[in-house]
């Protein structure tokens, strides 16, 4: 075995159970932990994508990384450990890294790892890479002190004319909660702003009166087909609106050649989206003169109260014909 493939293995083996892997390998960690001496079977190791990459031997393996600074091997060669047994918090890789936004498309984490180095000792990167392209990186330097050194820096790539902006990890972290949490908070906003209760204090009144109905719904998620082809499918009608969002009901009006879409609560956009996205050819399977139009104000408030009449009117019927049954 050549020197060039010994340390290609034990820098390998050395990265998974290093500081700044083994923190956030879930798996890894429980392997370890299970144990009385923290060390696992190293027949595992060719588990691992890219030791399997390699292509070696546990016989390899053990051979490389005799001289390893991080790991070290049972006597009798069948188990692996760390020799520094204590695995560190979070935090502590956190406090050493600095975030790089944005790095060139053609970015690897060799050549990121390489670059950086010229600002001290670097002991990982790990970059986010979208369909190839390099967007942005972590670098994890040895020392906290080091990394608050280099976001006082302007760093720079060849050829590169974007301004890159450098970021602590934990601010980052830090942001990305608050951003996340206002996002929460916006959604429950709008939630609370779609959704209108209305009561009935007159328990005694009617069931087909309007004005005694209790409604509580999400507003938003009716849409009104109107001018449709004189005999249209029920297949037809049911087909077209799933393309946009998740209808829960369609409600087809005879007389009045039209028919109302109820969406999913859970699709807030559907509505909107089949109205702007709507195809010339679904548009031509409805009606030539077809009207879209999502439901508001009054005209919705008192659909859905119908809906609820009808369904308290069914339940009253379903409830009279099992007591009827029970009778006799």
């Amino acid at each position: 075995m050549t020197e060039n493939r010994k340390e290609s293995i034990r820098n390998q083996v050395d990265f998974y159970f290093s500081d700044s892997n083994v923190v956030f390998d879930k798996w890894l960690k429980d392997q370890l932990r299970s144990s009385n001496d923290n060390s696992m079977d190293i027949s595992l190791l060719l588990r691992f994508p890219r030791i399997k990459a390699l292509d070696t031997t546990i016989e390899e393996i053990t051979e490389s990384i005799a001289d390893s600074e991080i790991v070290q091997v049972s006597e009798d060669k069948t188990r692996i450990s760390r020799k520094n047994g204590v695995i560190p918090a979070p935090d502590v890789i956190f406090r050493r890294s600095i975030r790089v936004k944005p790095v060139p498309a053609t970015s690897t984490i060799e050549s990121l790892k390489v670059h950086f180095a010229q600002y001290g000792n670097v002991l990982s990167v790990r970059a986010r890479i979208r369909n190839e392209i390099a967007d942005a990186c972590f670098v994890e330097f040895e020392s906290e002190e080091l990394a608050n050194s280099v976001l006082e820096q302007t760093v720079t790539f060849p050829d590169f004319d974007e301004e890159v902006k450098l970021e602590s990890r934990v601010v980052y972290m830090q942001r990305k909660r608050e951003e996340k949490k206002q996002r929460r908070e916006a959604k429950r906003a709008s939630k609370q702003q779609k959704t209108k209760k209305y009561k009935n204090t007159d328990k005694e009144a009617e069931f087909d009166n309007p004005n005694n109905v209790e409604v509580e719904v999400v507003l938003g998620l009716l849409v009104r087909a109107s001018n449709l082809r004189p005999g249209i499918s029920r297949s037809t009608l049911n087909t077209v609106p799933k393309s946009y969002g998740d209808v829960r009901f369609v409600d087809f009006t005879a007389e009045n050649n039209s028919v109302i879409y109820r969406f999913s609560q859970y699709d807030l956009d559907a509505p909107k989206r089949m109205l702007s996205d709507i195809t010339d050819e679904h548009k031509s399977d409805l009606s030539d003169d077809l009207v879209l139009e999502i439901l508001e104000g009054e005209e919705e408030i008192n659909y859905w109260k119908k809906i609820l009449i009808r369904a308290r009117k069914r339940k009253v019927q379903e409830e009279g014909e099992k007591s009827q049954k029970t009778e006799e």
